[in-house]
């Protein structure tokens, strides 16, 4: 009998805790009905074609070599969002401006797939709200787009004349030793010098073995002992310009490829360089192709959606409070 009593008292508090949380629901739906309807302003924008970044890592990544993704990115970003709460058109709009943080929130950016467009869109119950929303952002973006490409210009031009001083450096280092050899191929001119030693210390040997061979008493120990001498001084002077040449010829091998080196780096920030230049030419970049426009009707559907999610809100609320009760119920008896 206290099972069956249990039972239905089970069974009267599910039944309960149900109605509750339909009225919760119906509550928060018929609040729903009466909420203003949501206005959308969209705006569009066109990103330039996207190219591997050819210049090093460590500069910043210019508008060519930005996803769509990064785009997007940029767009939500605090930066962005900041720089926008701040444009005029709010004032102009008679439209309190958010702060940024509430702004990124109100944005729904999307990248068109397959494509260089970029949709910016905000949903507000005020008209002018949601088009300040818009036009503010796409403003800021297009700022910070300048700002940054003027960043990667600044970046590339610096390293581009730091490589190109050090180029001339090099060429500088250079310049004597082709004016003294008339040429930076000193491999030829080391050979030379090297076979003169040789000789030289050829000569040397057989003075020697002649003075060995001589009897002590003979005349020409003499001249052959002031010969040996000459012969070793010519040879430590061509023992020394062997060096001398080796040195320099390793020298100038370094530096060659030091200067290879840096013409190596110097290559893709030309080339990148000559890019943005065209670019700027041709108006590459960042495009707007819709600034967003003033909507005059509310976005279809809006209703339905907000009584749906309201309505869903206040359905799990009631649901969840009522489950408290009955549980706390059964704890107490």
């Amino acid at each position: 009998m206290k099972r069956s009593n249990r039972n239905r008292g089970g069974i009267r508090s599910v039944f309960l805790a149900m109605l509750f949380a339909l009225a919760c629901a119906g509550v928060c739906a018929a609040i729903a009905a009466h909420h203003k309807p949501d206005f959308r302003s969209s705006g569009m924008l066109s990103i330039p074609s996207v190219e591997p970044q050819q210049a090093p890592s460590a500069f910043p990544i210019t508008a060519r070599a930005m996803s769509p993704e990064d785009w997007c990115e940029l767009i939500r970003s605090h930066r962005v969002a900041d720089a926008a709460v701040q444009d005029p058109i709010w004032r102009l709009m008679n439209v309190t401006a958010p702060l940024g943080d509430e702004l990124r929130q109100w944005l729904d950016v999307r990248a068109r797939p397959h494509s260089r467009f970029i949709e910016v869109s905000c949903a507000r119950s005020s008209p002018a709200a949601a088009a300040a929303a818009v036009r503010s952002v796409i403003n800021a973006t297009i700022d910070e787009e300048s700002r940054h490409q003027r960043m990667a210009d600044r970046a590339l031009n610096d390293r581009h004349m730091e490589l190109a001083a050090r180029i001339e450096q090099i060429r500088a280092m250079l310049s004597p030793i082709f004016k003294e050899f008339g040429s930076n191929d000193l491999q030829p001119f080391r050979q030379a010098a090297a076979e003169r030693l040789m000789h030289i210390e050829s000569a040397l040997t057989s003075a020697n073995i002649a003075i060995a061979s001589a009897p002590p008493s003979s005349d020409n120990l003499n001249p052959l002992h002031d010969k040996v001498e000459a012969l070793k001084k010519l040879r430590d002077e061509a023992t020394q310009e062997v060096v001398a040449i080796g040195m320099k010829n390793a020298e100038i091998q370094r530096l060659e490829q030091q200067d290879r080196d840096l013409k190596s780096q110097l290559s893709p920030i030309d080339a990148q360089l000559r890019q943005l230049q065209m670019d700027e030419n041709l108006g590459e970049g960042l495009t707007i192709i819709n600034t967003g426009d003033l909507p005059s009707q509310p976005e279809s559907g809006w209703q339905s959606r907000h009584l749906r999610h309201a309505a869903a809100i206040g359905g799990a609320a009631g649901l969840l409070l009522a489950l408290l009760v009955t549980t706390f119920r059964r704890k107490s008896t």
